[in-house]
Formats: C-alpha cells, sequence, structure tokens
C-alpha cells in the first residue's frame, strides 16, 4: 500500500529500485554504443519511469512531485557551465552563493506530515564559494 504521508520505503524496495536504474543504465549505455537512438530515448525514459514510481510508492503525488521538481530544477539551473572535478566536456557547477533545494524540499515534506528529521545546514546554507560540485 501506498503511505498517505510521504515517508521512507524499506531498504530492500530502496535496493531493488536502484537495480532497475542499475540495469537501465547500462542497457542504454549498451544501445547508445549500437547507435540505437529509439532504444536510448527509451531508456532514459524507463529511468525516469522508475524514478518517479519510486517517489509514488513513498506516498508523493504526481502534484508533490512536480513541486519538488520546481524546486530541483530551480537550484540546477542556477548552477553555471565550468570546470568541474569530474572533468567533464559539459558540466554545471556551483556558484558561490549557490543555494541547494534542500531546504525547500524539507519545508514542504514537513508541511505534509513527514518526519524529515533534524533540520541541518545543508539544505538552508548557500555555497560561500564555488564549489566546483556536480549535480
Amino acid at each position: 500500500p501506498i503511505p498517505i504521508t510521504p515517508t521512507l520505503t524499506a531498504p530492500q524496495s530502496v535496493l531493488e529500485r536502484i537495480d532497475f536504474m542499475r540495469e537501465e543504465v547500462l542497457e542504454t549505455y549498451q544501445a547508445n554504443m549500437n547507435k540505437d537512438l529509439v532504444e536510448v530515448v527509451d531508456g532514459f525514459l524507463d529511468m525516469a519511469y522508475v524514478a518517479l514510481g519510486s517517489l509514488i510508492t513513498m506516498g508523493l503525488t504526481a502534484t508533490d512531485i512536480r513541486v519538488l521538481w520546481g524546486f530541483v530544477q530551480e537550484a540546477n539551473m542556477a548552477k553555471v557551465r565550468g570546470e568541474t572535478k569530474r572533468g567533464n566536456v559539459y558540466d554545471a557547477a556551483k556558484p558561490a552563493g549557490w543555494v541547494p533545494p534542500n531546504g525547500k524540499i524539507r519545508d514542504y515534506l514537513a508541511s505534509m506530515g513527514a518526519a524529515v528529521g533534524p533540520q541541518d545546514d545543508a539544505g538552508y546554507n548557500a555555497s560561500p564559494e564555488p564549489t566546483g560540485d556536480v549535480f
């Protein structure tokens, strides 16, 4: 049964979902190596499907997911193209003053009655300087 209030799922359930995602990642990579556009698109959409389904099993509705997605989108769009420690050709770096979405996510979940644990600084403080960290 899907909980009414957002909650963590059993560790085994999380592992199973991660395994689903891992399988999709590998299949998508292989499809790309095979130059199969249809299978690559299908693979990325399958990953999104599993991720969104995981949120639903935690008690989030489609509306909740849209709101939470907005917080993550806003934070990610505040990143800048730049060099990071991952060394990717195109990457997004956290500039000085960048604020992660954790605080907004925490507040939203708490407003729904979810047990979000003690408040920590990670979700409320801006980065004092560029970190080079990525998504």
